[in-house]
């Protein structure tokens, strides 16, 4: 599937991934204020601390090692052309135009329609791992959202049968392979060298190889919009927690915790491999979720 939702979701706050949930747990989950209005100050090597005194910078050191961001001055300069152009004048008005007129239930519909494209990619993930159950799980949210809901209701999860969120990515850090750098790229958004690859790069041809052959032809006329649509959703649910990042005295070194934060809880959620007790969030992650 062609992977114009990372372009629009991660050129913003990182918004990725979209929930089976859906978008109304997403509104829900945003009424929740993450911290009291910030007090930050930066310290030595770019260390934020925020009004409750979480070490941000010191949690990001603890998922990642120290060399991660290596290409910090690019990724500096493409995080203020994601945020303060691109997201400012095009994503962020499009996703409050969408809150506003477009009814939940629809955007409910399409957002669920456009995570059930990237379940056959959950399956292999899961597979690959020797995630078996939850391979299963896979199967049994393909074929009942499929068959219930044309993929755009979820049944599945309705009945408490949810994914774990794996994926080409995933898979690789289950066999330790290493992350690589961290990148902020201009248009696109945050990731690491293994995620752009596997992710971005193989599994989303793949999935658009096998989809094209199902239908004998291109279906860029139906994952497109819906990849589009998914990122603007998502990017609209981020709206009442900007001062977490923005408030910051560096948005770039408080946005980059965050991210890489999330990043690893997901990853621990999909391979069943547990964090560090070092590297345990102090946020909450079920709102973090709309960072990745």
């Amino acid at each position: 599937m062609f992977n114009v939702k990372r372009t629009f979701t991660l050129l913003s706050l990182g918004a990725l991934l979209t929930s089976c949930a859906g978008v109304e747990a997403y509104k829900e989950q945003a009424k929740v204020p993450l911290t009291p209005e910030p007090e930050q100050t930066v310290e030595a090597n770019g260390v934020v601390l925020n009004s409750q005194g979480i070490d941000f910078g010191n949690m990001y050191r603890a998922y990642v090692n120290a060399d991660l961001d290596r290409f910090q001055p690019f990724n500096r300069w493409s995080y203020n052309v994601n945020m303060n152009f691109l997201d400012r004048y095009l994503l962020r008005p499009l996703a409050v135009f969408n809150m506003n007129y477009v009814s939940p239930d629809l955007q409910n519909a399409l957002v669920n329609l456009s995570d059930y494209l990237d379940h056959p990619a959950m399956f292999i993930s899961n597979v690959a791992t020797g995630q078996f159950k939850e391979a299963g799980k896979d199967i049994t949210r393909i074929v009942i959202n499929g068959v219930f809901g044309l993929g755009m209701i979820d049944w599945a999860s309705e009945m408490g049968v949810r994914s774990n969120g794996n994926n080409f990515d995933f898979a690789l850090a289950y066999y330790n392979v290493k992350p690589g750098s961290y990148i902020m790229i201009p248009g696109y958004g945050p990731t690491v060298t293994r995620k752009l690859i596997a992710q971005t790069g193989v599994q989303n041809l793949s999935m658009s190889a096998m989809y094209g052959a199902i239908v004998d032809g291109s279906t860029w006329y139906i994952t497109l919009p819906l990849t589009i649509y998914s990122g603007i959703v998502a990017r609209g649910q981020l709206i009442s927690q900007e001062n977490m990042v923005f408030g910051a005295a560096d948005p770039y070194a408080m946005f980059k915790s965050v991210w890489i934060q999330n990043y690893n809880f997901k990853l621990s959620q999909a391979t069943g491999k547990p964090l560090p007790e070092s590297s345990q969030p102090a946020v909450d992650l079920d709102l973090l979720s709309q960072f990745n």
